[in-house]
């Protein structure tokens, strides 16, 4: 039986970001109205471990994945694996680590948000495609951004104030966890390089998928992924503990 799936969206978004496709019996896409408050999330998972007895696939998008990071930390015993994507230990940039986002764009997010809420999701929303991908927005801001339009101002706040303060890169070399990274190169959001900095520090197995393109294909195709990684991924993790990095490893 496959391990079930527990999915945690990214900042401005709700559990719509999913495709509808993953919504069945042995899966769950998280989504709560106090986002990304992490004792919400954590009672939604152990409900969702106990109902099925057996450890869980945690698959996080952007901020959903420190918080797939901060689950395998606290209950590594009830998860089979962790999938990261477009993802980081650490979201912006301090003094001596340059792997992420410069913090002023993201308090500008937050200063544009307290002017127009709407404009501000919208405007990240483009942000989500790269160059390749620029006949993919007007679809989305049309047919799945009305899905996520109730989101109140002070939840998103909330979630730019956890990607400014949220650091977990001390977890890294104690994960214990098997860890899938998938992460493009065309990133803008959350750059590249910050993928490679986990395989520096972390001592858990990790598989890195970096094809060049942004990051909403990525969720777009993550249910052949989920196959791959339901195999080979896992056999693979079983074998070695070197981590090869995979390019172009998704059929786009």
């Amino acid at each position: 039986m496959p391990h079930p799936l527990f999915f945690i969206h990214g900042w401005a978004s709700t559990g719509a970001i999913w495709p509808d496709s993953l919504r069945q019996k042995h899966s769950q896409c998280y989504d709560a109205p106090n986002f990304p408050d992490f004792n919400c999330l954590s009672a939604a998972f152990l409900t969702f471990t106990e109902y099925h007895k057996q450890p869980i696939t945690v698959i996080g998008w952007s901020l959903g994945g420190l918080l797939a990071l901060q689950l395998a930390a606290a209950y590594p015993n009830r998860i089979y694996k962790i999938i990261l994507v477009s993802s980081t230990a650490r979201f912006t940039n301090e003094p001596g680590y340059t792997a992420g986002l410069s913090p002023a764009i993201v308090k500008r997010l937050a200063k544009q948000l307290n002017q127009d809420p709407r404009a501000t999701q919208r405007n990240f929303y483009t942000l989500m495609f790269s160059s390749s991908e620029q006949d993919r927005i007007i679809p989305f801001l049309q047919n799945i951004a009305p899905r996520m339009a109730s989101l109140h101002p002070h939840s998103l706040s909330k979630g730019l104030n956890f990607l400014l303060e949220a650091d977990y890169r001390s977890i890294l070399p104690k994960l214990q966890t098997p860890c899938a990274i998938i992460h493009g190169t065309a990133d803008t959001i959350c750059p590249v390089d910050a993928a490679h900095i986990w395989r520096k520090i972390s001592l858990t197995p990790a598989y890195t998928c970096s094809p060049v393109q942004g990051i909403f294909r990525f969720i777009l195709s993550l249910i052949p992924f989920l196959l791959c990684s339901r195999s080979v991924i896992s056999n693979d993790l079983q074998k070695t503990s070197r981590p090869p990095i995979w390019k172009n490893v998704l059929l786009l």
